[in-house]
């Protein structure tokens, strides 16, 4: 295989394996490369590019040729799936010969809060006395207020995202969760203000609160 045309075919095998692999929406790519055919070059031992071993390759010189290519990208399980699949519809054969997985090592954790307030009024308000000398007036109420606090714990660990408003991040493989003690807090007041007017003139309010 002349060295142009072996750079074209791999240029069209990659861009079809590319396509594929976007196709199956990994969460990133992290690298790509063709393994160098052509003897000599400088980019045989490059980081860019790589050679596959004779024991799992299955080419056989002067009767197979192959091309081959390695690729690196972070992904569900889902993802990978898919990615496997498209290929196996390949008009050529296309051989996976080793996959390699590491599990993610990150660790995801989500605290929801759900706090429910009641809070409840009860005014009223009452006019004792009103002449041209003397006027009073009294108001009386009550609030009553109450929380309710839940909250629990989310611990995912082998994660490879944060933990949003769902609870799950794919393939995180260790869930720990827990549910902490409901809090409550409740208050009860009692209040009254009483005003006093005389000739429309002085006035005298006494007020008073008590809470519980």
């Amino acid at each position: 295989m002349s060295f142009i045309t072996c750079l074209d075919k791999q240029r069209q095998i990659l861009s079809y394996l590319l396509d594929k692999l976007f196709d199956a929406k990994p969460a990133s790519v992290v690298s790509v490369k063709r393994e160098v055919l052509e003897r000599g070059s400088s980019d045989q031992n490059s980081d860019k590019n790589f050679q596959i071993s004779s024991a799992i390759s299955a080419r056989v010189p002067g009767a197979i040729d192959t091309l081959a290519f390695s690729m690196t990208f972070t992904a569900y399980t889902d993802s990978l799936r898919s990615f496997l699949n498209d290929l196996a519809k390949f008009d050529l054969p296309i051989v996976v010969r080793s996959i390699e997985v590491t599990r993610p090592s990150g660790i995801a954790k989500r605290s929801p809060r759900q706090t429910f307030n009641y809070n409840y009024n009860l005014v009223t308000n009452y006019q004792v006395l009103d002449n041209r000398i003397h006027s009073l007036s009294a108001m009386a109420g009550m609030e009553f207020q109450r929380s309710n606090l839940t909250s629990r714990f989310i611990e995912l660990s082998d994660a490879n995202q944060a933990l949003y408003k769902g609870e799950s991040v794919g393939d995180a493989s260790t869930r720990l969760e827990r549910e902490n003690p409901a809090e409550a807090f409740a208050f009860l007041s009692y209040f009254t203000r009483w005003n006093y007017k005389y000739m429309g003139k002085y006035i005298v309010e006494f007020t008073m609160r008590a809470d519980g």
